[in-house]
């Protein structure tokens, strides 16, 4: 029997057909015979219909990546469920999988019952990317988050993928003139040290210094070896990883 099935029933909260994200409004009824109704309206005197259709959907997604992923489940009692197709909403914190690729529809996984997972990228190829709960997070509401770990030793770089919905702003005298909905990106980035404490760090070698201050001389050390900017996640997980060794 296939792994993923016969654990389901632990995991299983729904079958879904994720809710758009777009602000609920009327559909503009513009057609000739609904404009003819409201010009012949206003001509009697009576009140007409006006209609706004500048809306235009949803910018950004709720999603870390866009695609179903093949990835590894591991469960709170560390059973590992392999080769599952998996997508990350960060801004609901929900797990979803495809048990079948064919077909469109999408388990809602119990986030409750999951210790981890990992992808296998399929934009990296063979990069795995390890997503864990962020059970030391400085915030009481982001401990049953997930965060990626961009990097594990004495020292975890962890990054969390913070989403903020915005609303539709285009109606009234003091609106954004903003005809769409939007899911914008809060990313964070933590570095958890070897006795737990954990620090929100920008990517910035000041930063990190500040963030493990008893690092701080052996990362500078790194960085000026480099003779360049760092700038990326892999480089500073590079620079954390090369700090370590010192």
């Amino acid at each position: 029997m296939n792994a993923f099935r016969f654990w389901t029933a632990a995991l299983f909260v729904g079958f879904t057909s994720v809710p758009a994200l777009a602000q609920q409004t009327s559909t503009a009824n513009t057609s000739g015979a609904a404009v003819s109704e409201s010009l012949s309206a206003l001509s009697r005197g009576a009140v007409g219909f006006s209609y706004d259709d500048r809306y235009t959907g949803v910018k950004g997604s709720p999603y870390v990546m866009r695609v179903w992923q093949p990835a590894d489940i591991t469960l709170n009692t560390n059973v590992r469920i392999p080769s599952v197709r998996l997508k990350y909403d960060a801004l609901r914190n929900q797990l979803l999988a495809r048990p079948d690729n064919s077909r469109p529809d999408s388990v809602m996984l119990n986030i409750a019952s999951v210790k981890s997972f990992a992808f296998q990228d399929a934009l990296r190829p063979g990069e795995r990317r390890v997503f864990r709960r962020f059970e030391e997070a400085p915030v009481l509401a982001d401990k049953q988050a997930f965060v990626e770990v961009l990097h594990e030793g004495q020292y975890t770089l962890l990054k969390r993928y913070g989403k903020e919905f915005r609303k539709a702003n285009f109606k009234g005298a003091y609106s954004e003139n903003r005809p769409y909905d939007e899911v914008l990106d809060r990313t964070q980035y933590f570095l958890r040290r070897p006795d737990g404490h954990v620090n929100e760090v920008k990517l910035s070698v000041k930063s990190f210094a500040g963030g493990a201050p008893e690092l701080a001389a052996k990362l500078k050390s790194v960085a000026d070896r480099a003779e360049r900017n760092l700038k990326t996640e892999s480089e500073f997980a590079a620079l954390l990883a090369a700090a370590e060794k010192q």
